[in-house]
């Protein structure tokens, strides 16, 4: 894991991994329904076999796929050896085999099991306990499912080059203790 997070400049300079065009391919993943788009992010749920999923035959290709869940992500292989390369933790992946667009590229799930406490509401603004923090590189609040990015991860993967992939700050502050 990475090191450990206890300072109010390490949770302004967090930010958070989205989809930066819907209007790039979405894909369908299948299976997720019985278990939940929480259950499947945060790895409460393992895919021993993989998952499968439907996509349709146009739209432009990214890194990065949204998956009608919301909090759910396929990413390619070239998303994952970015953050294996820069030895980012807090993640694992789930093959997904994909039927229904033979131009699609190898896509994985990704899980984050990096966590932190509650995000809660301070006067205007949103606030998290940095003690909370369990020194993941990627991690999602208990009470969110909100894809959340260590400074270091978010200058990776914003420099990477990846299509599709928006990196914006968390927007947060520390929590008053």
């Amino acid at each position: 894991m990475g090191s450990k997070f206890t300072s109010s400049e390490s949770i302004e300079g967090l930010s958070s991994l989205d989809i930066s065009d819907y209007s790039f391919m979405r894909i369908d993943l299948l299976g997720i329904d019985r278990y939940g788009g929480r259950a499947a992010l945060v790895g409460e749920v393992e895919f021993p076999a993989g998952l499968e999923a439907n996509a349709p035959s146009g739209g432009r290709l990214g890194d990065i796929f949204g998956t009608f869940w919301v909090e759910l992500f396929l990413v390619t292989d070239r998303f994952l050896e970015v953050l294996r390369s820069e030895q980012l933790s807090g993640f694992k992946s789930v093959r997904v085999t994909v039927s229904g667009n033979s131009v699609v590229p190898p896509v994985s799930m990704l899980q984050v099991l990096g966590r932190c406490g509650p995000v809660s509401s301070e006067g205007i603004g949103r606030a998290l306990d940095p003690r909370t923090l369990d020194g993941s590189d990627i991690f999602v609040p208990a009470n969110e499912s909100t894809i959340l990015l260590s400074a270091k991860a978010g200058a990776v993967l914003s420099s990477a080059g990846l299509r599709n992939v928006e990196i914006t700050p968390a927007g947060l502050e520390a929590a008053s203790v």
